[in-house]
């Protein structure tokens, strides 16, 4: 629990007090303010905040805009003069002032650090065995937000030299005036490019992020190609030059690749956007032939008529590329004063608009790039994508659904494969989202197919794990055994440690659903040795109780777990961790049932609780002891509301239990009778 101010935050379940009166608000506007408040010694940037509380989810930064104004009204926060929550501009938030956490019981002996995360209770749900832990993670790749500035392209696709990257261009006057220069103009080039099918492009984000982390690199031009382009999978680096004092009035240009430096462009002129233009038509033509081949195309998508348009939106991709949202809004504003049909520049201003929380005004923009006759599919494309993220912070999951469905079926745009794969995971993830299992399969798979295509590694991780998640809560076991083996081999290679315990704790339970006990045992107790050394005393307690599980259903011992797991009740009780709570009271009601003791069973279970509401695990056990205790009537109610909730995961051992209830009633047997028929004991199997 924290207090600061007037308020109190609680953790499980998580609550907001203000003079110790309850604040009604959103869930998640809870697990934001429990984010910010554990990382208070840090900055959380966008796209970690995104990560968890949209659960992997493709979300535009506009929902999490709207996230933060709501908790700052609830705190009366003033964003301009903050008390608790700031914003660290182009890094991310921080909370700000002082918080007082209280600890736990200082007698209750701890199995791990008092502060830390867990990695296992995101989107939880049973399937599979009593105690199988299904966690639906939509992961989100590793990558920065995307712009048709830098849409996805898939870096290895083709052989040949189609592959490249361009470095930010060199201007050595050190004027601030066209500070704008180095960054913008590149961006713009790069748009250009990539308005045509011939060049795949490095993103230049992951262009800039490299040079920044491997500064002493970016000092010679040739060894820099030898560094940067194996690691981003480029065949050619374009370094260009901007020259001219006081006024820039000259670009040269030229490819560095392995066989060495090509020709040099040279470009001279005082208007700089027409000059960039000019190089993009330059650069491209060497891939060309035909009508094509004058770059006239070009012009349409990142190119106004307006050199104070094409000024305004360099500027504006130069803040894009720094994460000034608001800045590149600003800029935006003036090249579509400028030129009202510059659609490219539209589709960026609706996209920053969403991302700011300012929907109307997004959807406005949107709509003026859709009803454009002639606006390039780039500008489309983009539109597109906005109004699928508007759709979806506004809880229009269907409608989202159906935008990003129109976009895969076009088959007139030259999407690359990367932006499909996505927009495929996007689908997939969805799908999963409402139930709609065989349509989320399929678009999983194609997914996974066409990052594997394009040697998207982080994508085809993501969509190896989702896949492994959609055949668990099938009880498909051995088939999420193979997908989540391969999704942790892969997080191992990406250094991504956090992920890689993510599924092997789901391999655990695989192992353990499989009845191949020795091995679920150890590696249980690894993880819980692992969420120790992370801090995590939440995954380390889940670890733990599914330990116990597995030695209990490899030699039954109820005993063992009636000494042992209300101690671990009260600890997680203790540190307000709900979840190990309700997992613990579940499984020491589950061993009272073994003893035949349904009334001390019933006494560790409340039903009436979120997770119980929804676990058709509990709800089972729960109907078992109520058969067991003599009252068959509240027995039946629950079992068959456990067969409603399991859906898929209704296995046939639950499924013998629920039939000799109903023989029962009709027989008018009471349990010992109906029970010494079936031929196997209580199993999720």
């Amino acid at each position: 629990m924290y207090k600061f101010g007037a308020f109190r935050l609680t953790r499980n379940p998580p609550a907001l007090f203000r003079n110790e009166q309850a604040v009604e608000c959103d869930p998640r506007v809870l697990q934001l303010l429990l984010m910010l408040i554990d990382h208070r010694d840090g900055v959380l940037s966008r796209e970690q905040l995104i990560d968890k509380l949209w659960q992997g989810r493709v979300v535009s930064d506009a929902s999490l805009s709207q996230l933060i104004h709501r908790a700052r009204q609830l705190l009366e926060d003033d964003g301009k003069s903050p008390q608790y929550i700031q914003t660290v501009h182009g890094r991310g938030f921080r909370w700000l002032g002082p918080v007082e956490e209280q600890k736990p019981n200082e007698n209750q002996t701890a199995t791990a650090p008092a502060k830390g995360k867990s990695l296992y209770r995101t989107a939880a749900l049973w399937a599979g065995s009593l105690l199988l832990l299904v966690l639906v993670v939509l992961l989100v790749l590793a990558l920065a937000p995307q712009w048709p500035g830098e849409t996805p392209s898939p870096l290895a696709e083709k052989a040949g030299e189609n592959r490249v990257a361009l470095l930010p261009f060199e201007y050595t006057a050190n004027d601030m005036q066209y500070s704008w220069v180095s960054l913008g103009l590149m961006e713009m080039v790069a748009e250009m490019l990539e308005s045509s099918p011939e060049l795949q492009l490095v993103p230049g984000r992951k262009v800039v992020s490299w040079l920044e982390a491997h500064p002493e690199a970016a000092k010679d031009p040739e060894t820099l190609f030898q560094n940067l382009c194996p690691e981003l999978g480029c065949q050619r680096l374009l370094v260009t030059q901007v020259g001219g004092n006081p006024i820039p009035d000259r670009l040269e240009a030229y490819w560095l690749s392995e066989t060495g430096r090509s020709p040099t462009i040279q470009l001279q002129g005082t208007e700089l956007t027409q000059l960039a233009r000019q190089l993009a038509i330059r650069l491209i033509q060497p891939y060309r032939q035909g009508p094509l081949a004058s770059g006239s195309d070009l012009h349409m998508a990142s190119y106004s008529a307006s050199p104070q348009a094409n000024q305004a939106y360099a500027l504006a991709l130069q803040a894009i590329q720094q994460d000034q949202r608001k800045l590149a809004a600003q800029y935006l504003r003036i090249a579509v004063g400028q030129a009202p049909d510059f659609s490219m520049a539209l589709a960026h201003l609706a996209k920053m608009e969403e991302r700011l929380g300012q929907l109307e005004l997004a959807d406005e923009h949107v709509q003026q790039v859709l009803q454009q006759e002639g606006a390039p599919w780039q500008a489309r494309y983009l539109a597109l994508v906005t109004l699928s993220n508007i759709q979806y912070s506004r809880g229009e999951l269907e409608q989202s659904l159906q935008t990003t469905e129109a976009m895969l079926a076009n088959t007139h745009w030259p999407m690359n494969t990367e932006q499909r794969a996505m927009l495929s995971m996007n689908m997939g993830t969805s799908l999963q989202r409402l139930n709609r299992l065989d349509e989320a399969r399929q678009w999983l798979q194609r997914s996974e197919a066409l990052a594997g295509e394009s040697r998207q590694t982080k994508l085809q991780t993501s969509a190896w794990f989702n896949l492994g998640s959609l055949a668990l809560t099938r009880n498909h076991f051995e088939e999420a055994l193979q997908w989540y083996q391969k999704a942790e081999k892969a997080f191992i290679q990406q250094g991504n440690e956090q992920n890689a315990l993510l599924a092997r704790f789901q391999i655990a339970t695989i192992y353990k659903s499989l009845r191949h006990y020795n091995e679920a045992i150890a590696l249980f107790a690894q993880l819980e040795k692992d969420s120790q050394r992370l801090d995590d005393r939440e995954g380390a307690l889940l670890a733990r109780i599914e330990r116990l599980d597995a030695e209990n259903r490899y030699k039954p011992d109820p005993d063992t777990l009636i000494r042992v797991l209300p101690g671990i009740i009260r600890q997680a009780d203790d540190w307000q961790l709900a979840y190990p709570s309700h997992m613990a009271r579940y499984l020491l009601a589950y061993a009272w049932w073994q003893k035949g003791k349904a009334e001390s069973g019933l006494q560790w279970l409340n039903i009436d609780s979120e997770l119980s509401r929804n676990d058709y695990n509990t709800q089972m056990v729960y109907a078992l002891l109520q058969w067991q205790a003599g009252r068959l009537d509240l027995a039946l109610k629950h079992a068959r509301k456990a067969r409603v909730l399991a859906a898929d995961g209704w296995t046939d051992g639950y499924n013998q239990w629920l039939m000799a209830m109903e023989q029962a009633e009709e027989q008018a047997l009471d349990y010992a009778q109906a029970t010494a028929r079936l031929s196997a004991p209580l199993s999720t199997q």
